[in-house]
């Protein structure tokens, strides 16, 4: 049906008409009170005004210096434990380690070395692994008791007493987030991590209060070096496949051991401004994806982005600044002056165990372990971010079976 333009005029018009009605009537309709914002707001910031809900510019500039100081601030809480792991990195550079090398603390460790929770009657042995050029292969000794972190302090896997080598000694492969290639079919503990730098650590125990015979196994059987690809645990019929190429199998490559007692290192996250350049520089050297969205957001709204310099403004800084502060403090108030009494083995004590309470991963508690076997609890579906704060502070290693009573795990550890 065709309309002349007379009458597409006059059918416009009444559109315009009825709509313009529609508006006015809206228009009239009373606000709830709930959706109002008043024309000054008293807050722990000051006086907030609007006009007809609008921010005044100096209410929209405090407002705003709040919001980046909430960003910098979450960005401490929620992202401590990855400038930790950097940290632990760094203060083990200092005394000559690269990756893929193995520090040992022969004559047990001393307060020349600054560590967290570090004790005196363990034989502490570490390293970090760099996955950006490949798997990695990692070889443990038996009796040993250790695990695997990613850059961001995540748990990869357990290794040792409580992994699956179960105290035997096990050959890990460890695999970067990049690496497409082939794997073999059989003779490794295959695991893959989100990041390409991994650390990984663990602990042997005095034979008659000696570290010397420890010290011994952990020389002969540690063993760090590349995967070759093709190699061990690749049958020849995929090769014959067109699967991938025989690589060679021969004794790997010798190990460098260095002796870290009595050596004097800092592996201890800052508090400073170099907590911020720390933080930096593990979102430079990780995949843009090795972080959860949610909490790389305020990373990202700080001014540290991936493949892009870090220079924050004066005004920044300043709030950057006041922001560590009062993370730290807050941390170490949670640390010291703990305030969940679920975290205590029993009233008015001074120990306590929060993963008893929140599991590894801050969620959910451990499970019981009773003589009919394990009792699981059922997932909270929330985290508790207390805790994580209070754990991460505190601890530079977290293993998934530590909470746990068994032997050979988080009995050993305790």
């Amino acid at each position: 049906m065709k309309f002349s333009r007379h009458a597409r005029l006059l059918m416009f018009l009444a559109a315009s008409s009825f709509l313009a009605g529609t508006f006015g009537a809206s228009a009239q309709t009373a606000i709830p009170p709930s959706l109002v914002t008043p024309d000054k707001v008293e807050t722990r910031l000051g006086t907030l005004e609007f006009k007809d809900g609008v921010p005044s510019r100096e209410t929209a500039k405090t407002l705003y210096d709040n919001l980046d100081f909430t960003y910098a601030y979450r960005a401490f809480m929620d992202n401590l434990r990855g400038v930790s792991i950097a940290s632990l990195r760094r203060g083990m550079m200092s005394i000559g380690m690269k990756d893929n090398e193995v520090v040992v603390f022969e004559q047990l460790m001393d307060a020349k070395s600054l560590f967290l929770t570090a004790n005196a009657d363990t034989i502490y042995v570490m390293g970090f692994l760099d996955l950006s050029k490949g798997p990695v292969v990692m070889e443990t000794p038996p009796k040993f008791l250790g695990a695997v972190q990613d850059a961001w302090f995540r748990w990869v896997i357990d290794v040792g007493g409580p992994g699956p080598d179960r105290g035997e000694g096990g050959k890990y492969l460890i695999v970067g987030p990049d690496y497409t290639g082939p794997l073999p079919q059989g003779g490794f503990f295959v695991v893959r991590s989100r990041t390409n730098a991994i650390l990984w650590f663990g602990r042997s125990f005095l034979e008659n209060n000696d570290p010397k015979p420890a010290v011994e196994v952990i020389k002969k059987f540690m063993k760090v070096y590349p995967y070759e690809v093709g190699g061990v645990g690749t049958p020849v019929a995929d090769f014959l496949a067109g699967k991938v190429k025989l690589g060679k199998v021969a004794p790997p490559p010798p190990t460098v051991f260095h002796n870290g007692s009595g050596k004097v290192m800092n592996t201890l996250p800052p508090n400073d401004w170099s907590f911020y350049e720390t933080l930096n520089e593990v979102v430079q050297n990780e995949p843009a994806t090795s972080l959860d969205p949610e909490l790389m957001g305020p990373v990202v709204a700080i001014g540290i982005v991936k493949g892009k310099p870090f220079a924050p403004d004066e005004r920044m800084k300043k709030i950057m600044t006041e922001a560590l502060a009062l993370a730290n403090a807050t941390s170490r108030s949670l640390f010291m002056s703990r305030r969940d009494p679920s975290w205590f083995y029993y009233p008015d004590s001074s120990w306590s165990n929060l993963l008893f309470q929140t599991g590894y991963e801050f969620e959910t508690p451990i499970p019981e372990i009773t003589a009919e076997g394990v009792k699981p609890y059922p997932d909270t579906g929330y985290r508790t971010m207390d805790a994580r704060t209070y754990f991460f502070y505190a601890s530079p290693a977290l293993h998934r079976a530590w909470p746990c009573g068994c032997p050979a795990s988080g009995r050993s550890i305790f």
